[in-house]
């Protein structure tokens, strides 16, 4: 299927979904191409990989993430910012552990003691299916708010 656009409508990124799982790797492919109209001047094939992505943590509490939580794990999974104000080791009052704080934990780039580690949790990434495995590649992910795709350092979009 050709989609042609003109130079200046060109889309920085592009959206490509998977209606289903790849039963192997680059199981898909791509072709991108710029033409002048009369012969293809430049172009790549994109080898593709449709993974299914699931997002697990310690829901059993077991201090391990395994088949287990997945099985209690429900479809909808929530992120909330770390916005209170706590350190140390111990509550120092009321107030330091509730949301909204003027010198909120989220924006010092630092755990400040015990007290924020509680703010955290691990979390697994499940990004392809049983059975298929892709060789060694550089992967970062960022969580962003509402959707946002952000660029990392080489160029993936996360």
């Amino acid at each position: 299927m050709d989609v042609p656009y003109s130079r200046s409508a060109i889309p920085r990124i592009f959206y490509v979904e998977g209606v289903g799982l790849s039963d192997s790797p680059a199981a898909a492919s791509l072709k991108v191409s710029l033409s002048n109209g009369q012969a293809e001047v430049a172009g790549d094939l994109l080898k593709l990989t449709v993974a299914d992505f699931v997002v697990l943590t310690d829901y059993n509490h077991d201090r391990k993430i395994d088949d287990a939580d997945q099985a209690l794990a429900g479809s909808i999974f929530y992120f909330w910012l770390n916005d209170d104000d706590d350190a140390g080791e111990v509550l120092r009052e009321a107030a330091d552990d509730i949301p909204g704080a003027l010198l909120a934990d989220c924006d010092n780039g630092a755990i400040d003691g015990v007290r924020d580690l509680v703010d955290f949790f691990p979390l697994h990434l499940k990004l392809l299916p049983e059975g298929i495995s892709l060789p060694t590649v550089n992967v970062s992910a960022v969580v962003s708010e509402e959707g946002e795709i952000e660029e990392n350092k080489n160029g993936a979009v996360g």
